[in-house]
């Protein structure tokens, strides 16, 4: 503790002083002490009044300051101590309506032209910044792994849940704002890029907790798709596959043959093959009329069925 040699003179209960009221109507007061013997009592008061005072105004320095305050005459040490006191105590008690510039805490503001707490942020109070300028947070650190990145604000929750929200450059690259999530070990990071995509590290969803969801994979799913879109794509397009089969193999042709073969005799005249019928056979130079030539109708199978075409 620092030392005071600075005391207070006939502070004690029975000291040999004038009462208050016999020291304000005492002429001296006034023109001081003339020649002539002088009062005990008289000169008591005038020592206490003097002493009292120095010795407060010294334990203050002492208390405050933190240094040794002595009565070796030294005029400038106690000055240089007086005002460490004062800086230090208007530091601890006098400007709380004020902010450090670093290390500070807002715990009660109330100016009409700018910067509003109500009486205490702790207390559930809100804090307006009134103005057109914007809040400018500063603070950039140096590159870590080809990035820069500038913190803004953590939002504490119970525990160690928060929110940080911050910017972040990847140099030569781009730049985004940043949220980080963290909830207990599961965090999330979502990123506003400067050529105005959206990333995040986990789900994207629309619409509230029952809405429809992006995943990291490239699936979607929603009420639209009555669940996951890869599942409503595999059930849909197997169904094409098997709508478009089934009519094909009702409506398309299979398959194509020739039927086996019909004999006709030579009959001297025009011959007519039946519809859907072509020659596969005739007789040579040395023909027996019975047996001139040979057709075989051309079928197709559609839906399970040979049938013969039909000619034109």
């Amino acid at each position: 503790m620092a030392k005071n040699e600075f005391k207070p003179f006939a502070i004690g209960e029975y000291a040999n002083v004038l009462t208050q009221e016999e020291y304000e109507a005492l002429p001296a007061v006034g023109a001081g002490f003339n020649s002539g013997i002088a009062k005990s009592e008289q000169l008591n008061k005038v020592w206490r009044q003097s002493t009292v005072m120095a010795a407060v105004l010294a334990g203050f320095i002492a208390e405050q300051s933190g240094d040794d305050v002595l009565d070796d005459g030294n005029l400038a040490k106690i000055k240089d101590s007086l005002a460490k006191a004062i800086f230090f105590y208007s530091v601890g008690k006098l400007d709380v309506r004020y902010i450090k510039k670093s290390g500070d805490t807002i715990n009660w503001l109330n100016v009409s032209d700018g910067l509003s707490t109500g009486n205490d942020l702790t207390a559930g109070r809100t804090l307006y910044v009134n103005g057109q300028n914007f809040i400018i947070k500063r603070g950039l650190q140096d590159p870590v792994n080809n990035e820069r990145q500038t913190n803004g604000m953590r939002i504490q929750g119970n525990g160690n849940l928060f929110v940080d929200i911050y910017h972040v450059e990847r140099m030569n690259q781009y730049h985004f704002f940043g949220i980080h999530v963290a909830n207990g070990g599961n965090e999330g990071w979502f990123e506003l890029r400067n050529d105005g995509s959206f990333n995040a590290s986990g789900t994207v969803g629309a619409g509230g907790g029952d809405g429809s969801k992006l995943y990291p994979n490239g699936d979607v799913s929603g009420d639209l798709w009555g669940g996951y879109l890869h599942n409503w794509l595999n059930d849909n397009i197997n169904n094409a596959q098997n709508k478009a089969q089934e009519w094909a193999y009702k409506n398309l042709v299979q398959g194509v043959r020739l039927s086996g073969r019909t004999v006709i005799p030579d009959t001297g005249g025009r011959i007519d093959l039946p519809s859907g019928c072509v020659y596969t056979g005739m007789s040579g130079s040395n023909y027996a009329p019975s047996i001139w030539a040979s057709y075989s109708a051309v079928q197709v199978l559609i839906n399970g069925q040979w049938a013969t075409i039909g000619t034109i």
